[in-house]
């Protein structure tokens, strides 16, 4: 039997969305703590490591230079270069990274509604 679910008064099945590999590849990536974390922080501007770092003051920089590289890799972060007087990395949302602003949006509201006392 196929797992499905109601949402807007439709039934919609899992397989008919997308293919379990896939969902389970983007909830690995974007089930990730830091990883929302750095989506939320990378939202409105690009950011240099160390802007990102006093972001989210709780991560250290071993978690943070892990996550960043598996974003880039992932295509969620672009990480750009510039070499003008010296050396400067920043590190931007991409296209990929902007789509997951409305389930971290959908997040934050379930917060506001469900669990904030």
């Amino acid at each position: 039997m196929k797992a499905s679910r109601i949402m807007n008064n439709s039934i919609i099945t899992a397989s008919a969305t997308c293919n379990t590999e896939a969902f389970e590849e983007a909830m690995k990536l974007i089930g990730d703590f830091w990883t929302l974390h750095i989506v939320d922080a990378l939202r409105a501007e690009e950011l240099r490591f160390c802007e990102i770092e006093r972001a989210l003051p709780s991560s250290n920089p071993a978690t943070l230079t892990n996550r960043l590289r598996r974003l880039v890799e992932a295509g969620v972060v672009n990480r750009l270069e510039e070499t003008r007087d010296k050396q400067s990395v920043t590190y931007v949302l991409s296209e990929k990274g902007q789509g997951i602003l409305p389930v971290l949006d959908s997040i934050k509201a379930f917060t506001t509604a469900h669990v904030q006392s």
